[in-house]
């Protein structure tokens, strides 16, 4: 029996790896998401890094790279909140990312 691939959950409710750089939300966060699950599958571990959805236009799962994937969890309103604000949203966050991994 071939044991399954190890794969890494990384979360970070607030801050989507792949949003534009630059805006009152975005920076060094945004950036060390999408490197740390770049690095991760370089090294034969995939990444599933899960963010909330903050627009109906966003795509739910994009490839970052070869083995890294992006999660984008379906939960509160689709717009930008400020991460303190998404406190209410932690466990309906938690229950998305469980029901993805089923």
């Amino acid at each position: 029996m071939t044991p399954e691939p190890t794969r890494l959950a990384i979360l970070s409710m607030h801050t989507d790896p792949l949003a534009p750089l630059g805006g009152d939300f975005t920076g060094g966060m945004n950036v060390y998401a999408r490197e740390i699950a770049k690095a991760f599958a370089g090294l034969g571990v995939g990444a599933d890094v899960f963010t909330r959805l903050e627009s109906d236009s966003s795509e739910r799962q994009v490839t970052i790279a070869d083995g890294a994937r992006l999660i984008r969890v379906e939960v509160g309103p689709r717009e930008r909140l400020d991460k303190d604000a998404q406190v209410e949203w932690a466990d309906a966050f938690a229950e998305g990312i469980l029901a993805f991994a089923e």
